[in-house]
């Protein structure tokens, strides 16, 4: 019940006014039908006299009882629509705001591990449960107001009713109990699963991946996959509904046992005479609606003890314990020292980089080379702050350890493209704003549009999800180049971000990156060496050590590594100027 409580004090600090304004829109609903139940008890005994005065008197009350009736749809109705619409949706919308801040300050490394995802899913898709708990717990006050004031009325005509009514609705309550138990436990296993049909499905239905699935035959592989997990869902699901359906047949049982002695007490009462024909039709009435709201509260208190299991996740995500520094960089401490740095992803034994040490000075050019699998992007997640050393040290300007700094200080000094970037399904515009939009400079955008040889206009929409037009693999590169080129900040990192664009436009490229950051500090990270003729400075990786440090020059003449993967590439770019000329 811990979580069950903290769920609805959550739910209730969040638009206190609003809750406040919808209890007294559910007011009339909660009074008029105890006067309509009055009226019904006299309108059936005036209905049994067949007297010309009482008939009169009953047509009146049949005005009356239909007018009540109207009104209270009609404040059932606004109530309603309020709690929807003036209600629960800003306690959605809070609870969204509050994930979307949470999320804000999840170091990136911790999107290394993969119980940080489960978290994040479960944390996203129980907020639910939080307003639904919200939403049932006004209608169990309303619906416990309405039991109390009928009970006042119907214990007034014969009180031992009311033992039979709750006897009647309280396994409602334990089976709720039991059965949210199961599903709580049914929704922490099928999480994986879940995950895994939620992969295959986007896989399945990706544009990007769509031809290579059609030319490979893969499509049924995944298929096959997603089936084997959903059938793995589905045998869990199975279980529990069993458990659940033997729950509720024996529950059901004891209630409708209960319900037939409490029918044949009121049907003795009317034949021993002890209550008049309205009395009768009003504890029928009464009868029927306490007993449908106690079950009610019933059921809904046992939805609100699954919900308050089920949003546990929620309150998970927003308590989780967020490591992160206290002091802030400036666009002087853009010098990156690492010292001995060594790093090893989670669950992983053999070190993504190791024992690593070299200095980028401010408005220095630096170009990361090696192949595949060297250690050149961990490098770059841990110059860029997104990932912290696990040994040795890295230094911002003047002493800064990267430990004592806040990641979102580092980033805000940084642009970048990546390898893998986002192709949003936005205008084209839009697509270069969102790397800094703080900011709508109508001018730069045409400037990096230019830059990066896009013949777009602004407006067009991208992707064909929303009606837009396709872009080629270089084309999406170049506006990742252009989105680049227009957040503009001191420290500018490239990661493979040519990969579909010609070799030899790819230098050009590179040539008007640099040309364009001298004024900057800028890393270049590439497989292909022709940009590192104008750096100022090569890394060399193989097999996560730094292997070799210099200048183009510097290290041709060391007839290394470096000097072996240049005169191998070399014969690819002269092969290309060949072809092309």
């Amino acid at each position: 019940m811990k979580d069950v409580r903290k769920t609805i004090l959550y739910a209730a600090k969040i638009v206190p006014v609003r809750m406040i304004v919808y209890f007294l829109l559910t007011l009339p609903t909660l009074v008029l039908p105890v006067f309509m139940l009055k009226i019904q008890k006299d309108l059936v005994d005036l209905v049994s006299d067949s007297s010309e005065d009482k008939i009169k008197s009953a047509v009146i009350l049949v005005f009356i009882l239909l007018g009540l009736y109207l009104v209270n749809k009609v404040f059932d109705m606004f109530s309603k629509d309020f709690m929807e619409f003036g209600y629960f949706r800003y306690i959605n919308l809070h609870m969204q705001r509050e994930i979307h801040k949470k999320m804000e300050l999840i170091s990136l490394e911790n999107y290394e591990n993969v119980e940080l995802f489960q978290l994040l899913e479960r944390g996203q898709n129980s907020a639910m449960y939080v307003v639904f708990t919200a939403s049932v717990l006004n209608l169990i006050v309303q619906a416990v107001v309405l039991v109390l004031m009928v009970s006042a009325y119907l214990c007034s005509i014969y009180p031992i009713l009311f033992i039979f009514i709750i006897f009647v609705a309280f396994p409602v309550l334990i089976e709720k109990i039991l059965v949210a138990k199961k599903k709580a436990v049914l929704l922490q296993t099928n999480s994986q699963f879940h995950r895994e049909m939620q992969y295959y499905k986007k896989v399945l239905s990706n544009t990007d991946s769509e031809k290579e699935l059609k030319v490979q035959g893969a499509g049924h592989y995944f298929y096959g996959l997603w089936k084997e997990s959903r059938e793995k869902q589905s045998g869990n699901e199975k279980k529990i509904e069993k458990d659940c359906f033997r729950i509720s047949c024996g529950y059901h049982l004891i209630q409708g046992i209960s319900h037939g002695i409490a029918f044949a007490i009121i049907l003795v009462l009317l034949i021993y005479k002890k209550i008049s024909i309205g009395e009768f039709s009003v504890l029928l009435s009464s009868f029927a609606f306490i007993t449908a709201n106690l079950s009610s509260i019933m059921s809904f208190m046992g939805e609100i003890a699954q919900a308050g299991e089920l949003s546990k996740s929620y309150f998970d995500l927003l308590e989780l314990e967020i490591e992160d520094g206290t002091e802030n960089i400036s666009k002087e401490d853009c010098e990156i020292c690492f010292q001995h740095v060594s790093y090893t992803y989670p669950g992983r034994e053999k070190r993504a980089v190791s024992d690593i040490s070299f200095t980028l000075k401010k408005k220095e050019s630096l170009a990361i080379v090696g192949v595949n699998g060297s250690g050149k992007s961990t490098l770059v997640k841990l110059m860029t702050g997104m990932l912290k050393p696990k040994e040795g040290i890295c230094v911002w300007g003047k002493g800064k350890k990267r430990d004592t700094l806040k990641e979102r200080s580092i980033l805000e000094h940084i642009s970048a493209a990546f390898q893998i970037f986002g192709k949003y399904k936005l205008s084209v515009k839009e697509n270069l704003i969102i790397s800094s939009p703080e900011k709508r400079e109508e001018d730069k955008i045409e400037e990096a549009l230019k830059w990066a040889d896009l013949d777009l206009k602004k407006e067009m929409v991208l992707g064909r999800e929303f009606g837009g037009e396709e872009l080629s693999g270089g084309q999406w590169q170049r506006i990742a180049l252009a989105r680049c080129y227009y957040r503009d900040r001191e420290i500018v990192f490239v990661d493979e971000p040519t990969s579909a664009i010609d070799p030899l436009e790819e230098l050009n490229i590179y040539q008007k990156l640099l040309e364009l950051t001298k004024d900057k500090t800028v890393v270049v990270v590439t497989h292909r060496l022709g940009v590192a003729k104008n750096v100022d400075k090569i890394l060399v990786l193989e097999d996560g050590k730094l292997v070799e440090t210099g200048t183009f020059d510097e290290l041709q003449k060391m007839d290394g590594v470096f000097a072996k993967m240049w005169e191998e590439q070399a014969k690819w770019y002269r092969r290309e100027e060949i072809e092309k000329g």
